[in-house]
C-alpha cells in the first residue's frame, strides 16, 4: 500500500473519534462506499460528510488505495496509533446548528442517540425541559431500559410539570425511569436546575446548552462537549445528591 494514500486518508479523516472511526472501519468491512450517506449514518453534518467523501472518493480513484481492505487496514492502523498517543480524557465538541457550519463536529441529537444506544448499565439524563420535540430521544432511554436493562435515571427541574410527556413514551412498561426532581425553593421561587447534561456509565458525559426540545436537539444554536473518563462519576453522584425524589 502507498503510504501518499494513507497520508491523505489520516488528514481526511483526522478529526474523527474514535467511535467514528470504529464504525467507519465496520462500514468499510461490509462493503460500504465511502460516500457521503455513509458518513452520515457516523453523525457528520451533511455539509461535512459530502467534503470528506469527496476527498476520500480522490484518494480512492488516483492515490492507489484499491481494495475496502486495504482501506479498512489503514483506518485500524490510525485508529490504533491514535489510541497509543491518547494519554487523557476522549473529548469532542458537539453542537446544534440549523444550518452548515463547514467545521466536521458531532451533531447533538446524533450523539446522544449514539450515547444512549451504546449504554451498557445505566444512564443519568438531565434536563431543564423535556418536551415532545425529544420524544424520539425519550423512547431511545425507554427502549435502553426495556431491551436491555439498562437502568435510567431522569432528573429536571419541576419536573412534576413534564410527567405528561414521560408518561406518554413509558406508559404502561415494567423497566419505567428513576425519576428525580428538583423542586420550587421557598426562599428563592427563581432558583432553577439549569444543567443539561448526559452520562452513561458513569464514564461517557455529553454537557450542553441544548435543552430536550426540537428547537434544543435540531433547531437552535448549542454548544456542547462529550468527554470520556472515570472522573464524570462524579457528576453522577452530585446530581443525585442534589435531587429528591418524585413519585
Amino acid at each position: 500500500m502507498s503510504s501518499t494514500w494513507i497520508d491523505g486518508l489520516a488528514q481526511a479523516i483526522g478529526r474523527f473519534t474514535n467511535a467514528q472511526l470504529s464504525a467507519l472501519e465496520v462500514q468499510v468491512e461490509r462493503g460500504a462506499a465511502l460516500n457521503a450517506d455513509t458518513l452520515r449514518r457516523l453523525g457528520l453534518a451533511t455539509g461535512d460528510a459530502v467534503q470528506i467523501a469527496r476527498k476520500l472518493d480522490f484518494l480512492i480513484t488516483t492515490k492507489g488505495a484499491t481494495t475496502g481492505r486495504d482501506i479498512a487496514i489503514a483506518i485500524e492502523a490510525i485508529r490504533a496509533g491514535r489510541a497509543l498517543l491518547q494519554a487523557g480524557p476522549e473529548v469532542q465538541i458537539v453542537c446544534t446548528a440549523p444550518f452548515d457550519v463547514g467545521v466536521p463536529i458531532r451533531a447533538t441529537f446524533a450523539t446522544t442517540i449514539e450515547m444512549i444506544r451504546t449504554a451498557k448499565q445505566e444512564i443519568l439524563v438531565v434536563g431543564y425541559l423535556f418536551t415532545e420535540g425529544a420524544k424520539q430521544v425519550l423512547q431511545e432511554l425507554a427502549s435502553a431500559g426495556q431491551a436491555r436493562a439498562v437502568a435510567v435515571t431522569l432528573v429536571g427541574n419541576r419536573l412534576t410539570k413534564h410527567l405528561g410527556v414521560l408518561k406518554s413514551v413509558w406508559n404502561h412498561q415494567s423497566h419505567r425511569p428513576n425519576l428525580l426532581s428538583r423542586e420550587v425553593d421557598p426562599t428563592d421561587a427563581l432558583a432553577a436546575l439549569h444543567a443539561k447534561l448526559l452520562v452513561c456509565d458513569r464514564c461517557d458525559a455529553l454537557i450542553t446548552s441544548a435543552n430536550l426540545s426540537s428547537h434544543g436537539l435540531h433547531r437552535n444554536v448549542e454548544i456542547g462537549i462529550r468527554v470520556k473518563c472515570a472522573e464524570m462519576s462524579s457528576l453522577v453522584d452530585f446530581v443525585q445528591s442534589m435531587a429528591s425524589q418524585v413519585s
